[in-house]
């Protein structure tokens, strides 16, 4: 579950700052600068309490699952930056004067469809992750310092391997293996 978490804490914070970059053509910059908060770094990670959701609307059309994923992101978001504004006296996203389908400056009702599509993507990334083993092992030749990572489907076959030999090359070597 924590590695979940770290997961989709880091897959958020990336597409927030995806997500802000492209928005910036928007008013004509062509840095395509992106940004994002510290704080939404534990609160993507939430996406973890999204799993048993997920495996209880499973079964139901992809438009009802797309709608309830959506409201669910939506109230999180909500709570999230409220519970902010209660602790620390400020919520680091305020949607005031950006749109006027905002609910006390903390959510974007207009963002809706961008939620939506949101969580039709976790459920992508969620049955990814529900696929996979991951393997980390410190144990290796003393004589190597040899370091490997191995990720495994759930069926047993290999689908990468990666290694680390720090007194070699300090180059990280990744193979392919079954399909």
């Amino acid at each position: 579950m924590i590695l979940k978490f770290l997961f989709y804490g880091l897959i958020g914070w990336i597409g927030e700052i995806i997500f802000t970059g492209a928005g910036s053509l928007l008013v004509g910059s062509l840095k395509l600068s992106g940004h994002t908060y510290l704080w939404m770094f534990p609160i993507y990670g939430l996406a973890v309490f999204l799993e048993p959701v997920h495996k209880r609307i499973r079964s139901l059309p992809w438009i009802i699952r797309g709608t309830i994923l959506a409201g669910i992101i939506l109230l999180a978001e909500y709570l999230c930056g409220w519970m902010l504004r209660f602790t620390i006296g400020i919520c680091p996203w305020d949607y005031s004067l950006a749109s006027r389908y905002m609910v006390d400056g903390l959510i974007r009702l207009d963002y809706f469809p961008v939620w939506f599509m949101t969580g039709l993507l976790f459920e992508k990334i969620n049955n990814f992750l529900n696929r996979i083993q991951i393997s980390y092992s410190l144990a290796g030749n003393p004589n190597e310092d040899h370091n490997a990572m191995i990720i495994l489907l759930k069926d047993g076959q290999d689908f990468l391997a990666s290694s680390l030999t720090s007194r070699r090359s300090k180059r990280l070597i990744a193979t392919m293996f079954r399909k």
